[in-house]
């Protein structure tokens, strides 16, 4: 959990992180209940009994770890984010020659021939 960054655009991928801190409160990880007892409203109570730990709980510490005010408003941004999302290699090859060339000069992760 230490070095939260920025959240990706993959809303699967924070479910697996929030169900992951769950986990990890529940067992009594100390890194996880201080970061719960700082970013949780309720962290201090709930740290003290980490059983009543719940999925939401999780949610909300991980979306205030972000610096969103909660985790629905984390959904709605990254269903926004979604929306510009581009992948470059994904584009097929285009026929107008400055299209191409925007094409080809974009950052790319893909596997390039």
């Amino acid at each position: 959990m230490a070095g939260i960054g920025l959240p990706g655009t993959d809303l699967g991928q924070l479910r697996k992180q929030a169900k992951e801190w769950l986990r990890r409160g529940r067992d009594g990880d100390t890194e996880a209940l201080d970061l719960l007892r700082r970013l949780h409203p309720r962290g201090e109570e709930l740290a003290a009994d980490p059983s009543r730990l719940r999925l939401a709980d999780a949610q909300l510490a991980l979306a205030r770890a972000y610096d969103f005010p909660s985790w629905p408003r984390l959904r709605e941004h990254l269903r926004l984010v979604e929306l510009w999302r581009r992948n470059p290699h994904q584009l097929p090859e285009q026929t107008d020659p400055a299209d191409e060339l925007l094409r080809l000069g974009c950052l790319s992760y893909g596997a390039d021939a």
